[in-house]
């Protein structure tokens, strides 16, 4: 899930934009057009906006930044009985977290034989096998949450892009002796049975990876970590960090935090209040579009309830929806 995504309807009037200023100063060279119209918003399940910080208040850890890494920190600190607090400048999910394509699974942007060739097999092994444990925690999560609609349904198919066929048999052999996953092979005649499209040839099925709706799943690990004695404060902006002698002072635009430790997971979405982090980020931004409704047009072309994402350098990914809509993005 990376870089900020922005929605727009097809055949619809464009929806009302919000600029989100990310930094506490004039300095608005990272502000971002959001829109507050997507689908993720459309089908939340939000809690009433949460107060703002005002005053101070202490506690063992102080997170800046509510989007999924932020609200999986607290959410992981909490379960320890550590006391945690976490700010957010907006809303929960208001950034990348909560308007991407939804996509989950296990692995890194860099290959995994580049990863074997620069850290040995061993270590690329381990860093699999920590972002495997990410998914199972997630999708734990998913299980344990009747009330919202998360979805976590699984499968994911990667199709090789083109009409040859590529030797896809050979790399399944290897992750799943290597790296103990659960890879299939779709032959060509497979995927053209499920798939109407002639840019496809074969596929590697993933049936341990995800489709999910992250903002709902943002909110219900909020809730979750609530009810365990954390705190959530929206519309409140880390403004400083001042380090004390055993202490952090974070100075807020209403109040302060004082904590023992401090978390900063605001990826690119941040002010300078940690100036080599943010030095250190590149903002990007991608897009994911919604279509309109295609009732019978969908399962007239895509007759399989997967996620698909294509071999491309600049991969296309998709997802259909109970809505018969598609979630079309690229990278």
């Amino acid at each position: 899930m990376k870089g900020l995504y922005n929605y727009e309807r097809i055949k619809i009037e464009p929806k009302r934009e919000t600029t989100l200023k990310l930094s506490s100063t004039n300095d608005d060279k990272r502000a971002m057009k959001i829109d507050t119209d997507t689908y993720y918003t459309q089908t939340e399940h939000r809690a009433n906006l949460r107060s703002k910080l005002y005053g101070t208040v202490e506690t063992d850890i102080c997170i800046i930044g509510g989007g999924l890494a932020g609200i999986n920190t607290l959410l992981e600190v909490s379960e320890k009985n550590i006391s945690a607090v976490l700010l957010e400048e907006n809303r929960l999910g208001s950034g990348a977290s909560g308007r991407n394509g939804g996509f989950l699974s296990a692995g890194y942007y860099v290959p995994i034989k580049r990863l074997e060739g620069r850290l040995g097999r061993k270590y690329a092994q381990d860093l699999y096998r920590l972002s495997a444990e990410g998914i199972e925690i997630v999708r734990r999560r998913c299980q344990n949450s009747p009330q919202t609609e998360i979805d976590a349904e699984p499968g994911i198919v990667r199709m090789s892009w083109g009409k040859k066929e590529n030797n896809l048999k050979a790399q399944i052999d290897y992750m799943n002796s290597i790296y103990e996953t659960k890879l299939t092979y779709w032959s060509k005649s497979k995927v053209a049975e499920r798939y109407s499209s002639k840019k496809y040839s074969d596929a590697i099925f993933n049936p341990d990876a995800y489709q999910l709706h992250s903002l709902n799943y943002i909110h219900k690990c909020a809730v979750d970590a609530e009810s365990l004695g954390a705190k959530i404060f929206e519309e409140t902006t880390a403004i400083s960090i001042t380090k004390r002698k055993s202490s952090y002072i974070v100075c807020t635009n209403n109040g302060h935090v004082k904590a023992n430790t401090v978390v900063i997971c605001t990826s690119a979405c941040q002010n300078h209040v940690n100036t080599k982090l943010y030095n250190a980020i590149l903002p990007i931004g991608t897009y994911v579009l919604l279509t309109e409704p295609l009732f019978d047009r969908l399962t007239e072309a895509i007759r399989s309830p997967y996620a698909v994402s294509d071999s491309r350098r600049v991969e296309n990914y998709y997802r259909p929806l109970r809505s018969t809509q598609i979630l079309w993005g690229e990278e």
